[in-house]
């Protein structure tokens, strides 16, 4: 059924079950509204499981064919994107030197899955704010956890529009098969990377789930109007390994079903009281639903 004036959609939706012949209406929603916020956090989740997709491509090229001078892949890696794409640089940055030394360099295309090789002769400008960030962020953050309880956080680095750094810190795949969530830190450093200018943290606490296209789950808390980005990031990247993976806040429940051909992010009021479509989902990638590919 097909609604023009409302855009109000009949539609079966496969998301494994969590909606079937259910109504859905077009939303726009206003600036200050929970589902723009939603907007924007899941825009920033794309670029997040973008960054990611682009540096574990990346990392099992340098494994299968490692280049000539790089000896070990190290955590001195970053990604960044210009107008030609997307790269993913290896190195090894000596702090007290403030030096790094660039082995490697690879143009990577996230959504075809194509990792290519590029010439390290022209250094990222940026490279040493960069390292700068990431080197804090294990100090201080990483590497407490990883040696407290043995837990591996993602890094996720750009530059901001101001030319301030914006650091992500997330928590991913873990050794013994469980991806977690419930934890994202946000911080914003300086130009030249030296000192934090601000910082968010979104915690109910660290979860683990264990990938199988037959588990269901829900994340996410009602204390937030909208989900954190990291738990958007998790069903971005992650949320093909399992059968249904869905979001709490404080009205709504989210989750990405598959209409007319298209994914879009889908919200249900609680209560029931109406169910809303947002934003379309963007491909992030041939290798995304692969267990394999997406450990360190």
């Amino acid at each position: 059924m097909l609604k023009v004036a409302g855009m109000c959609i009949m539609v079966v939706v496969m998301c494994g079950g969590c909606l079937s012949g259910v109504l859905l209406k077009e939303h726009q929603p206003s600036a200050d509204s929970p589902l723009a916020l939603f907007n924007q956090r899941a825009a920033q989740a794309e670029w997040l499981a973008r960054y990611r997709a682009v540096m574990h491509l990346a990392r099992e090229e340098a494994r299968k064919n490692p280049p000539a001078g790089l000896v070990e892949l190290s955590r001195d890696a970053f990604c960044f994107e210009t107008e030609n794409g997307w790269f993913a640089v290896f190195g090894k940055f000596d702090a007290a030197a403030e030096a790094f030394q660039e082995q490697a360099r690879y143009m990577v295309d996230p959504t075809a899955g194509t990792v290519l090789p590029v010439p390290t002769d022209e250094p990222f400008p940026r490279a040493l704010p960069y390292l700068r960030t990431l080197e804090w962020s294990y100090r201080r953050v990483i590497a407490p956890n990883l040696e407290s309880d043995g837990l591996l956080f993602d890094q996720f680095i750009r530059t901001r529009a101001d030319g301030s750094l914006e650091l992500w810190i997330l928590p991913g795949w873990q050794p013994n098969g469980f991806v977690l969530h419930g934890r994202t830190l946000l911080y914003v450093f300086t130009q030249d990377g030296q000192r934090v200018l601000h910082q968010e943290v979104w915690d109910y606490g660290l979860t683990g789930l264990r990938p199988g296209e037959d588990k269901r789950y829900q994340i996410g808390h009602t204390d937030y109007p909208a989900p954190p980005v990291g738990d958007l990031y998790f069903i971005l990247y992650y949320g093909g390994l399992f059968q249904d993976i869905l979001t709490r806040s404080q009205q709504y429940t989210s989750t990405i079903a598959t209409i007319k051909g298209e994914r879009r992010w889908v919200h249900m009021a609680l209560g029931g009281r109406e169910t809303l479509l947002g934003p379309i989902v963007p491909s992030l990638g041939p290798d995304i639903r692969k267990p394999e590919s997406l450990q360190h």
